[in-house]
């Protein structure tokens, strides 16, 4: 029962008894799980299946979207009527869906890290073909802030988020 799989306990306990003759223990349980696993009225019975077939079935993020707000209809409808398993089968389907979300987060930021490489690189670039000849003129001028690699130069991170924490006089 670890996995909610409550319809296949109650036909694995029946099997027991059937096969190894009535035995108490096993008795009692089957017949507690009977009566928790009963419906206790029609809207019981729907949300138990939208848990146990329909949330059940989501293998996406966008599944997950749509599907949220009936799975907390129907976690609100066990909850009314003291129902613990089928809140036990929704838990555990969002713990594996929990897993499926921490992968495609990690498949975003793989793609939002090479999206940024790429544009920083292009950026650079632009900076190269049109800013940095603007500062070869002026080293004419002023050959002690010559810069041959403006975007290089901007590009350099101090671990604040700032690209230059400070140029003294010397240019260093």
């Amino acid at each position: 029962m670890e996995r909610a799989e409550y319809e296949k306990a109650i036909e694995t306990y029946e099997d027991i008894l059937s096969q190894a003759g009535e035995w108490k223990e096993i008795r009692e349980r089957l017949e507690k799980l009977k009566k928790e696993w009963e419906p206790k009225n029609e809207k019981h019975r729907e949300a138990r299946d939208f848990i146990f077939k329909t949330f059940d079935a989501v293998q996406s993020i966008d599944a997950l979207k749509d599907q949220l707000p009936k799975a907390k209809e129907a976690f609100q409808t066990c909850k009314a009527v003291g129902d613990k398993l089928g809140p036990r089968r929704l838990l555990l389907k969002l713990l594996a869906i929990s897993d499926l979300v921490a992968k495609e987060a990690a498949q975003l930021l793989v793609r939002i890290t090479f999206t940024f490489q790429r544009d920083r690189r292009h950026n650079e670039d632009s900076v190269n073909q049109f800013i940095a000849p603007a500062f070869d003129k002026l080293s004419a001028i002023d050959s002690k802030r010559f810069v041959h690699h403006f975007a290089q130069l901007l590009g350099q991170d101090d671990g604040n988020g700032a690209g230059v924490a400070s140029i003294n006089g010397n240019g260093k």
